[in-house]
């Protein structure tokens, strides 16, 4: 649930202070227009339990909210919305594993790139992300951080951030599980020479890795 469940993992990770943006619940459309009070366009609805960006509507002004909010629902299993700022920046991604003496493992760093429209299909992943060394150290210390604050203890993760120009990383989302589109059986193999399947197989069986 902790990293199933956007609100929650949202609201677990801002109790360990953890750099994300603002954010709220939203069932209705009057959860809607009470969370513009206080969270500026422009804004980003997501379904509160979907993978990757299924159902994730950019929002820049008034028109057609409605209509976004609905197409967002349509897409979330448990009929909420998390409606959040939106961070412009580099967005990458984090794959790592919890080794068999409880350290955290960064296996790959991947910079992704979008489509120009609203719904910002991710297009292209290319792989290392170019960050600077600051930067870098910001978004290790903060995926530790991550990791940490939701329990993640055992087997391989996934997770989404926004670098800003300041060089903050902002979580967007982390999954318990390994990324997708051959990310962890071909792509992490290749660039951090561990073989992820082998892995997770030893660590089920209870054997050395």
């Amino acid at each position: 649930q902790a990293t199933s469940n956007k609100f929650l993992m949202r609201e677990l990770c801002k109790s360990e202070s953890i750099t994300q943006p603002r954010y709220q619940l939203c069932r209705s459309i009057h959860d809607i227009n009470y969370s513009l009070n206080f969270i500026d366009y422009p804004i980003l609805f997501k379904p509160l339990d979907n993978r990757g960006s299924t159902g994730v509507n950019v929002i820049k002004t008034k028109k057609n909210i409605q209509k976004k909010f609905y197409e967002t629902l349509i897409h979330s299993n448990s009929k909420e919305v998390l409606l959040e700022s939106y961070i412009e920046g580099k967005h990458v991604s984090v794959d790592s594993l919890i080794d068999d003496e409880g350290k955290t493992l960064i296996l790959g760093i991947g910079e992704k790139k979008h489509s120009d429209k609203e719904k910002k299909i991710i297009i292209q992943v290319n792989y290392p992300a170019l960050i600077d060394k600051s930067s870098l150290l910001n978004l290790k210390n903060t995926h530790n951080q991550v990791i940490k604050a939701l329990n993640i203890t055992r087997g391989i993760s996934h997770a989404e951030y926004i670098i800003d120009k300041k060089g903050r990383p902002f979580l967007i989302e982390i999954a318990s599980r390994g990324g997708g589109v051959l990310t962890s059986c071909t792509i992490l193999k290749i660039i951090s020479k561990i073989d992820t399947v082998d892995y997770l197989y030893r660590e089920a069986l209870g054997l050395k890795i």
